[in-house]
């Protein structure tokens, strides 16, 4: 039996920061927890570092900087959303960085996230205040820089699944949570992720929007049934007609219609936004599944 640590390589310019076997790493995991400055959620809890400590590795990351971007929310560690960006930079996973374009304002400021997976093509995701809001006080203060980071988040989700296997962000597990994730069965999840679509070359020069301070919230736009159809196409595309038709039914059965075209337009929105978070979750576990791997994620 080996207590060999799977990870990918050495920490650039912190090799002796990478252990070579169980022994080692627990014998760091130890030094982390007993320093006084990691958060206080690990202090005196080398039980709890050392898993900090592999996902750095696997990341080629310092760990106690990966220490310092963590939390414990509901019983779970989490890795802030300002660290995922870094991760894929990290792992090699894209080509270049993601770049960010703002529009609209207050409830409907809009942020859209580009990016290219290594060796593919650029590829978008897109959400609105409205949609991704949780009851963290800093989507007031500051609702740019959470679009970025659930943004990001996303992002990665859908197109580097690899490099966030298993590893949650705290918005994921708020405590205050949006009640329409019980609605629907979805559970320690935000209900509203972003549409995906891939972004021609040709639009990657379009200038980015800069944060801009909020005015008073926008009313929500109305939603054509159009749209609602365009969500369900794409989930037969990606998931098979059988597939899509299980794993859509409870979202279509809670706005209190047999059929999605039968929607009332004041639901639309929550159902779109519903089924993207479904097709999204069996995405990742047909993925992982065929990895072999159990999925962590919320």
């Amino acid at each position: 039996m080996t207590t060999a640590l799977a990870v990918r390589s050495g920490i650039p310019g912190a090799e002796w920061l990478t252990p070579a076997n169980l022994d080692q790493g627990m014998k760091l995991a130890d030094m982390m927890a007993g320093t006084a400055l990691v958060p206080d959620h690990l202090k005196k809890k080398p039980e709890d570092c050392f898993p900090i400590l592999v996902q750095a590795l696997r990341w080629n990351m310092d760990p106690f900087a990966v220490a310092q971007a963590t939390a414990v929310v509901r019983g779970k560690l989490c890795y802030e959303g300002k660290l995922v960006h870094a991760v894929l930079i990290s792992m090699g996973a894209i080509d270049g960085r993601l770049s960010y374009e703002y529009s609209g304002s207050g409830q409907a400021r809009k942020i859209v996230v580009t990016g290219t997976p290594k060796g593919g093509v650029p590829c978008s995701v897109e959400g609105t205040v409205a949609q991704w809001q949780t009851e963290n006080g800093a989507w007031k203060r500051d609702p740019d820089t959470m679009l970025a980071y659930r943004g990001a988040r996303v992002w990665a989700r859908l197109y580097c699944p690899d490099a966030m296997l298993g590893v949650s962000t705290p918005d994921e597990i708020h405590e205050d949570e949006p009640k329409e994730a019980e609605v629907y069965g979805v559970r320690d999840v935000e209900p509203k992720p972003a549409r995906r679509r891939v972004v021609e070359p040709e639009q990657q020069d379009q200038g980015h929007g800069q944060p801009q301070d909020q005015p008073e919230a926008a009313p929500s736009p109305k939603i054509p049934i159009e749209q609602v159809m365009e969500t369900i196409a794409d989930a037969v595309k990606k998931l098979g007609d059988k597939r899509a038709r299980e794993v859509l039914a409870p979202a279509i059965a809670a706005t209190g219609t047999k059929k999605a075209a039968d929607c009332p337009a004041d639901k639309r929105a929550g159902l779109i936004a519903t089924m993207n978070e479904l097709i999204e979750l069996e995405l990742l576990a047909m993925t992982h599944q065929g990895d072999g791997h159990e999925e962590g994620d919320q």
